[in-house]
């Protein structure tokens, strides 16, 4: 995480940027990208009739943990019920899908779920016309920037994150350090792994990255990879629950796909950084994104002498390393 910037969303290496994209997070992970925005509601915990939805939408209302639910709840009330009624199934299979992005897509160390999806399960019969793939995403990008300004933990699902790593690597040393073999009880990072670990991304070269997702010849990607192939040729801003996060294709397109030339990237938007103040109609034109390809090649500086060199993360000492 010492070298992921909040402010552009991607991993500062001396070989360039590196993140995981839409396209690595649908393939890891097996979620589609594409459709409307996931209809959350942030002002659902002010409402004065919050209860009584609550209510309607599950049968009943858990344990609240501030404007979340703990979904363990859900689990327990449901796991031995048998439907009778088509409103019955209703209730359970909303409370499943509240425990199932719980304790997944959008897990946390509280073992909470936001009130604000509710409102996507009220009809079923659609939510799996939403793009969960970029909601999951920015859940997953904005954990990581409260990491990097204080943050004691990640959630989402981070193990996409050291996923797309030893993809773009090829082989990440050891294969399970920092936090990949999280079943491993003796998994600690002692203070020497973390400085091997640190000198290996110091010594990284172009040749040791191999990131690319390109299809052969003949090759037709499946309907549930078109759309994260789409939007990782974008800039747009991903809409999550309670967060919105931006993804920009144009600091990483030669990694992937686009073109093979290293071409400098455009500032980050100005809303980077306060992305929920996002009104109307910026709002609706991040949402939808901009080609990526409009946003590269700023001709006055080089790739690898001006911009990799001294506007990238540098290499970092290999004394201090925290333990964790």
């Amino acid at each position: 995480m010492e070298r992921w910037m909040d402010t552009t969303h991607t991993f500062h290496l001396l070989v360039g940027e590196l993140t995981v994209t839409p396209l690595d997070f649908s393939l890891i992970t097996g979620i589609s990208f594409g459709g409307a925005s996931v209809p959350f509601d942030g002002g659902l915990g002010f409402y004065p009739q919050r209860d009584a939805y609550i209510f309607e939408m599950l049968g009943f209302i858990p344990e609240m943990k501030g404007l979340s639910i703990r979904h363990p709840e859900l689990y327990d009330r449901y796991k031995e019920s048998f439907p009778l009624t088509s409103d019955e199934v209703d209730l359970i299979a909303r409370s499943f899908i509240c425990y199932l992005l719980g304790s997944t897509l959008f897990c946390s160390s509280g073992a909470t779920l936001p009130l604000c999806v509710l409102p996507a399960l009220e009809d079923l019969d659609v939510v799996s016309s939403y793009d969960w793939g970029s909601s999951v995403l920015a859940y997953l990008y904005t954990s990581m920037d409260r990491v990097v300004r204080g943050g004691s933990c990640l959630s989402g699902i981070w193990p996409a994150v050291h996923m797309g790593l030893l993809i773009g690597f090829g082989v990440f040393p050891r294969l399970g350090y920092p936090m990949l073999r999280f079943w491993d009880f003796s998994r600690t990072l002692t203070q020497n792994q973390g400085a091997e670990c640190r000198g290996w991304l110091n010594e990284l070269a172009w040749t040791d990255v191999d990131a690319s997702w390109n299809t052969p010849p003949g090759v037709r990607l499946s309907r549930w990879v078109q759309g994260a192939v789409a939007r990782s040729g974008m800039c747009y801003m991903m809409h999550g629950p309670s967060c919105r996060s931006w993804f920009l294709g144009e600091r990483v397109l030669h990694w992937w796909g686009g073109p093979r030339v290293r071409m400098v990237p455009v500032g980050p938007p100005s809303s980077m950084l306060r992305g929920r103040d996002v009104v109307s109609p910026a709002l609706g034109l991040d949402l939808r994104g901009y080609p990526a390809t409009d946003l590269i090649s700023v001709p006055q500086l080089s790739y690898l002498d001006d911009f990799a060199r001294h506007r990238l993360l540098k290499r970092l000492p290999l004394d201090g390393v925290p333990v964790i």
